[in-house]
């Protein structure tokens, strides 16, 4: 289905390399979010932590069903979580919430992440 860690066979979500970077992106977020004003918490930290976090649960949930379509159809909502995190990181930036190099790691996997989604997406359209 998609490259594992390597010489390790796929036997669960958490051996996909889509789903460790989500968790890596995951990670990132808090730690850029920590600092975010207080007044800010349940605003816009929140959302981006949120986005973030559904990044690795939507790819675990389609890896879970064990139906291609469906499994496609969660790749695509966690596209959309991404999407959504990399404007609010934008708009973290923009207030002056989050630091330049803050925005360029989460950047970085956000831009990893959304290309192993759409190669594995092409990958499943080809069989």
């Amino acid at each position: 289905m998609e490259e594992a860690v390597e010489g390790k066979k796929i036997r669960s979500y958490k051996d996909l390399l889509i789903w460790q970077a989500g968790m890596d992106l995951v990670k990132e977020v808090y730690e850029a979010t920590q600092n975010f004003p207080r007044e800010e918490f349940f605003s816009i930290c929140s959302e981006m932590r949120r986005a973030a976090v559904a990044v690795p649960s939507k790819i675990a949930e389609g890896f879970s069903f064990h139906n291609k379509t469906e499994f496609k159809e969660s790749l695509f909502f966690a596209l959309g979580s991404v999407a959504e995190l990399e404007t609010k990181i934008q708009i973290g930036r923009d207030l002056n919430y989050l630091s330049q190099g803050a925005q360029e790691r989460c950047q970085g996997i956000i831009k990893k992440i959304n290309g192993m989604i759409w190669n594995l997406i092409k990958k499943m359209d080809a069989k």
